[in-house]
């Protein structure tokens, strides 16, 4: 049991609910002086990394030994104490509360108890992987936003794509400056890399409080250990999760949740959710 006092419950909406949402797409969502703010911004970040200089948490993604998958967290606390990017956050909000796609699942009141689990920017550049798991999806978050900084002729690949209910795996086109806005919980995934550079900003909204610690936050308490402002919440130490992101593994007998931790996959929860007959002809990205 978690101590309200000390944590917060993310609530998220289920998995099994989530497949069948949409995809929601915001075309034209950013300015084209924003785009190349944000591009500056974030290539800064990433071309420091390692030096004194860089104030900002960086991830490798790519693994191996080779650093072609980038990502910068920008919503620390140097940026956030600044004018950080709460306008990025309100547009957002405006602009999903006007489409109510999701059928009332997050209302229009909802929507402004949502706050800033990570803001990320990722520079894939080629030949570099994606995500290539069909069944990934953003554990213990809400809405999911990806924002394309890059116009589609700069790279080839890095294909977004979202795992339907029906078993098909539906591909998303967006460009430069456009979005799309999903349900956290709903299966999706990026092809690898083939050629040139992709850039995209990703935002997770969750229902806990605002986060400006380096890394996607793992931690279930009021404030996370890495952030400035931590205060230990006492005796019984902070509530992590045991894992970062989460997927699915289907199997005859029915479906087991994925957690995936820093050091293994640990499996729980058998028969979560139905199998599906057609499981074996999902598309992998080849």
């Amino acid at each position: 049991m978690l101590d309200s006092e000390r944590c917060f419950l993310p609530n998220p909406i289920g998995v099994s609910i989530a497949q069948g949402t949409p995809v929601l797409h915001l075309d034209n969502f950013l300015l084209e002086s924003e785009i190349e703010a944000l591009r500056e911004y974030g290539d800064g970040i990433i071309g420091a990394h390692g030096t004194a200089a860089c104030k900002h948490g960086i991830e490798v993604r790519s693994g191996g030994g080779d650093d072609a998958w980038k990502v910068a967290f920008l919503n620390t606390e140097d940026r956030h104490s600044a004018d950080g990017f709460e306008w990025i956050l309100d547009r957002l909000k405006k602009r999903l509360k006007s489409l109510d796609g999701w059928n009332g699942l997050v209302n229009t009141d909802e929507y402004d108890g949502l706050n800033t689990r990570v803001i990320e920017y990722h520079r894939q550049t080629a030949p570099g992987p994606g995500i290539n798991d069909p069944k990934h999806y953003d554990m213990d978050s809400v809405v999911t936003i990806d924002i394309a900084l890059s116009m589609p002729e700069e790279f080839e690949g890095g294909e977004f794509g979202t795992l339907e209910s029906t078993g098909q795996l539906r591909h998303h086109k967006f460009s430069r400056g456009d979005a799309v806005a999903f349900i956290s919980h709903k299966f999706h995934c990026v092809s690898k890399v083939e050629t040139g550079i992709r850039r995209v900003l990703v935002v997770e909204l969750w229902r806990g409080p605002p986060r400006t610690c380096p890394h996607r936050c793992e931690h279930l308490g009021k404030s996370c250990k890495l952030e400035k402002s931590h205060v230990p919440n006492g005796q019984g130490g902070d509530a992590v999760l045991p894992f970062r992101l989460g997927g699915v593994e289907f199997n005859p007998e029915g479906a087991e949740l994925l957690w995936q931790s820093s050091e293994e996959t640990v499996k729980v929860a058998p028969k979560a959710i139905e199998a599906d007959e057609d499981d074996e002809e999902w598309d992998l990205f080849g």
